[in-house]
């Protein structure tokens, strides 16, 4: 059976929306930052965003890698639903194992929508805290032509809630001859 890789900028969804075509696809549901998080061996538990900051971007990338190189064998068996870290986009070595196991799916919704998520959650690491807005428009415009080149398929979301976006999703999963 096929599998879906979701990906896109953070906050788009992508985790919400893989669970929910797992369950839609009676298919098994992966998180590659979740596995990231599993890979960190420490005397206590940290986010991405905690091993980010306290290691630096190369530690990261490097745990990002083992975990998709552990979510390539869920993927292997099929029927996963599973979305990438917002940046794994930047991390060949962690997209490397993945190629050719399943359908990129680009969840793309627009630069201010994901800009007033991510607000809502703080600054993330990976932004200039002086300039969070123009620092992320930055990486959005460097990021977006990356994720198209990638995906097979795109979902243009358009700022609506959970269940509208997974409408959309299935709707051209749907278009794009996958059914159920």
């Amino acid at each position: 059976m096929t599998n879906f890789i979701l990906m896109g900028m953070k906050h788009s969804g992508k985790s919400t929306l893989s669970r929910m075509l797992a369950w839609h696809m009676k298919g098994k549901y992966r998180d590659l930052d979740t596995l990231v998080e599993a890979e960190y061996r420490s005397d206590r538990t940290l986010t991405c965003r905690e091993i980010y900051r306290q290691h630096g971007r190369e530690f990261f990338q490097g745990l990002e890698q083992l975990a998709a190189e552990r979510l390539a064998e869920d993927l292997s068996r099929g029927n996963v639903a599973a979305a990438l870290g917002g940046g794994t986009i930047d991390n060949e070595r962690a997209l490397r194992p993945l190629s050719g196991l399943g359908v990129f799916v680009y969840l793309q919704e627009t630069a201010d929508v994901l800009y007033e998520r991510i607000a809502k959650g703080g600054v993330p690491a990976f932004l200039d805290n002086e300039n969070p807005y123009e620092d992320f428009i930055l990486l959005y415009n460097r990021r977006t032509p990356r994720y198209e080149e990638l995906s097979e398929i795109i979902v243009r979301l358009d700022g609506g809630g959970t269940e509208a976006s997974f409408a959309l999703l299935i709707k051209t999963l749907e278009e794009n001859h996958y059914v159920w």
